[in-house]
Parts: structure tokens; C-alpha cells; sequence
């Protein structure tokens, strides 16, 4: 049988542990948009997925679809070259990572010249990309 004191080190230990679990969560959270802009953060992290894309000339849309087992899922369409002339052509769809969102693939400026799912918007293909949630 375990002792007390044991018992006791173990519960405190795992309180600590919640706590700081918790507290390295919080401050995203907590801060503001304002907040964030006077600690530096880049501009764009601040933006969602289609107003990035609108920053940078690209027209965006955001549609969601509310599944039958609950999920709701939103997509992005960009159907357009840079600087909104809109075309049709075949989907390509671009799925996000476990734990990711679909503003992984829009790291501008960098990606406009080396990212695969940049490329491909000003070469005629509709790309489309996938954000589930529970």
C-alpha cells in the first residue's frame, strides 16, 4: 500500500503539472489583436484565410458543410489568378495536417515563389482547400 506522503507528492505533482499545462495555453487565448501587434507578431498571423489571400490579390471564398455524424467542415476556393481575374478549370483539393488549419499553406511572400500550393493558382487550376472540426 502506498504510504501517505507518496499520495500526497503524487496529487501535488499532478496539480503542478495541470497547472502549468494550462498556463502555457492561456496566453493565446488571453491576448488581443492589439495586444499581439505591440509584442511584434507578424501581421499576418492576425489575418484568417481569406482575408491573407485577399492581402496578397488572390479572390478567396469560405463555405461550410455541416455533416450528418455532426463535423462541420469549411473549404476555401481560390478560384482566380492573382489580382481577381476569375476562371474555370478542375479542383485541386489541398488537405491540412492533423492539428494544423488550412492557413499552413498560405505562408506568404515566401510561398508565392516555392510553394507547390501557391504555384498553381496563376496557372490555371481551382484550388481548394479543407479545414474540419468536431
Amino acid at each position: 500500500m502506498a504510504s501517505r506522503s507518496a499520495v500526497t507528492n503524487s496529487v501535488v505533482v499532478g496539480l503542478c503539472l495541470l497547472c502549468v499545462g494550462h498556463v502555457l495555453r492561456l496566453p493565446t487565448r488571453l491576448l488581443s489583436d492589439d495586444t499581439k501587434r505591440a509584442l511584434g507578431y507578424p501581421p499576418d498571423s492576425l489575418l484568417n484565410f481569406t482575408e491573407r489571400c485577399a492581402r496578397y490579390g488572390y479572390p478567396a471564398e469560405e463555405h461550410r458543410l455541416h455533416t450528418q455524424d455532426g463535423y462541420i467542415l469549411t473549404l476555401f476556393r481560390m478560384a482566380g489568378a492573382k489580382g481577381g481575374s476569375i476562371f474555370r478549370a478542375p479542383p485541386v483539393i489541398l488537405m491540412h495536417g492533423l492539428l494544423q488549419s488550412a492557413d499552413i499553406t498560405l505562408d506568404f511572400p515566401k510561398a508565392q515563389e516555392h510553394s507547390s500550393s501557391c504555384v498553381p493558382k496563376d496557372r490555371s487550376i481551382v484550388i481548394k482547400w479543407g479545414f474540419s472540426s468536431p
